[in-house]
């Protein structure tokens, strides 16, 4: 037997038109009543689940400031964060906003954590399996008359969702304490911070 190709964007389409008892359809040029709503709901879900920042869609980049100071961000960032904890920034329209500072000109370069949006057919596998089954799961719950295939939609969110972090986990090199920006940001307010005495 042939090697199966991942999942294309109409195959999560038609998986979420099936889980409704609905035809597939051929393209998705022609999507519309149904077929539009399933591939609308996949975008959304897409979205959800990318802005949280896998292995896959997470950068740590070094940003220049161009001629005017301003550093520009790119058109598919999700989220930005300085990986320097003394660095207030946020994202301000499509440029890098000096918090601290109250101003859009930068001095110098900074190094940030990106999260960005990247298209379905981008995104490895078990992204693209556990979105698809995460949108089927939110189609099928927000479709009329869909309550007998909600509880086995379920149950498949729930292997997709062990499987994507199983994956996940092994990519990523998670750690509990110096795994994300947030955690790390912490420990460095209490390894420089001043020390505090509370009664």
């Amino acid at each position: 037997m042939a090697a199966k190709a991942p999942q294309t964007e109409l195959d999560a389409v038609n998986l979420m038109l099936s889980a409704i008892g609905e035809a597939p359809i051929e393209s998705l040029d022609e999507a519309f009543g149904e077929s539009q709503f399933a591939q609308d709901t996949l975008g959304m879900a897409q979205l959800e689940i990318n802005s949280w920042g896998w292995s896959y869609n997470s950068e740590r980049i070094t940003l220049q400031p161009n001629g005017s100071g301003y550093i520009t961000l790119p058109d598919t960032l999700l989220s930005v964060d300085p990986t320097d904890s003394s660095i207030k920034a946020t994202q301000r329209g499509q440029y890098l906003y000096n918090v601290d500072k109250n101003t859009f000109v930068w001095c110098a370069p900074v190094e940030c954590d990106l999260v960005l949006s990247l298209d379905f057919d981008c995104l490895p596998n078990h992204a693209r399996f556990y979105i698809s089954t995460y949108a089927a799961f939110l189609f099928t719950k927000r479709y009329l008359g869909a309550e007998t295939v909600r509880a086995y939609t379920a149950e498949d969110l729930g292997m997709a969702k062990r499987l994507f972090n199983r994956i996940e986990g092994r990519h990523g090199d998670y750690n509990i304490l110096t795994g994300n920006s947030t955690s790390n940001n912490i420990l460095n307010r209490r390894a420089n911070g001043p020390r505090r005495n509370y009664r």
